[in-house]
């Protein structure tokens, strides 16, 4: 008994394939269900129509699968999400970081911190926040895997392609400390009074 990562998956589509010795080890039934037909070329919405037409009037049913996403595109497009997702709301908290230390950035400048040392210190502070959320991020779905998972760790992370998590725990925080050097080199408004706390 075989499972084939590269055979067509779906509802009814084979990814399993037994042997006529395993079907008799194991007293299996052979009983026909239905056909996998694969065409040389993508069938046209008309050759659809009437296969479905010429199913129908002999009491079967028919299944398509064309068009749809397949497995690798669904998880680089979830990847891709993950990371704009991380990455706003990394926006919003180096904002929120920068708003607290404003009167840190203006002791900086005034005593001769120079542009290239706020956009330094502003895009570590992003690089290390990007790096620590991607590690828990990626930990934590880790974990939620393992716990809801019927299958052991080789069954269930084995399918994992190795890029996106390089892009993940790699990325994430090399974006994040690019952003925040090139959005961290603005010099703090001149406040004449103490700001309210």
């Amino acid at each position: 008994m075989q499972t084939f990562s590269s055979l067509p998956s779906g509802t009814s589509a084979p990814n399993t394939v037994l042997t006529t010795q395993a079907v008799r080890r194991l007293h299996l039934r052979l009983i026909p269900y239905g056909w996998l037909i694969q065409a040389p070329a993508p069938l046209t919405a008309p050759q659809v129509s009437a296969a479905r037409e010429l199913a129908v009037s002999s009491g079967a049913t028919i299944e398509t699968k064309s068009g749809e996403l397949g497995l690798g595109e669904i998880s680089d497009g979830a990847t891709a999400f993950g990371i704009l997702l991380a990455l706003g709301v990394l926006v919003l908290t180096v904002g929120l970081i920068r708003g607290e230390a404003a009167s840190d950035l203006r002791t900086l400048t005034a005593t001769g911190a120079n542009r290239g040392v706020r956009r330094t210190i502003t895009g570590a502070t992003a690089g290390v926040i990007g790096l620590l959320g991607a590690v828990l991020g990626t930990a934590a779905a880790a974990i939620a895997a393992a716990a809801w998972a019927k299958s052991g760790p080789s069954a269930l992370f084995g399918g994992i392609p190795a890029v996106d998590f390089l892009l993940i725990l790699a990325g994430l925080p090399v974006v994040a400390a690019a952003g925040g050097w090139l959005l961290g080199g603005r010099q703090p408004a001149d406040i004449a009074r103490q700001p309210l706390e």
